[in-house]
């Protein structure tokens, strides 16, 4: 958006200081606003155009789930490795999932999970050996960041998740 002011003097000061008046009013609107430009006829006479940015061809649309799934994460060190899934399109995983056994009693609990793949990613030992035991493809965190750290086996591992 581009604001001009008309300050062009004439033989009454008002409509100029009412320009000005309103000319700031609305900078103190839109001045958080992305690509919000103001100048003068003045500054135009003079050949001072206003720099104006170039919009990027197109902006990535943030999708609130994630951004949802990173409010909720206990294990900060996972937070790279959530954003790179953002990126690459993983499914979304449960964050905080309960695996329970037959009778409805929680086994383990998973920092991220994808129930319909079986996969889980767990703080502790415990959960971890709590997950394989019941047939959980399951990492710690510490083996997930490893794993994702290369583009092989991120490959697999989203492979096995839209596989499911």
């Amino acid at each position: 958006m581009l604001l001009q002011l008309n300050d062009t003097p004439s033989g009454n000061p008002d409509p100029l200081k009412a320009s000005w008046n309103e000319a700031l009013r609305l900078l103190n609107l839109y001045q958080f606003l992305p690509h919000v430009y103001a100048t003068t006829n003045t500054a135009i006479q003079r050949g001072q155009q206003p720099l104006l940015a170039n919009p990027p061809a197109s902006v990535p649309v943030a999708d609130e789930r994630w951004a949802n799934l990173r409010d909720v994460v206990f294990a900060e060190a996972l937070l790279p490795a959530i954003a790179q899934m953002e990126q690459e399109q993983w499914p979304l995983p449960d964050a905080g999932y309960e695996l329970a056994d037959d009778r409805g009693k929680v086994i383990a609990e998973a920092e991220l999970a994808w129930p319909q793949a079986r996969v889980a990613v767990l703080i502790t030992d415990d959960d971890q050996d709590a997950c394989v035991q019941v047939g959980w493809y399951a990492f710690t965190v510490e083996e997930f960041l490893a794993a994702t750290v290369t583009t092989q086996d991120r490959g697999t591992i989203k492979d096995r998740l839209q596989g499911a």
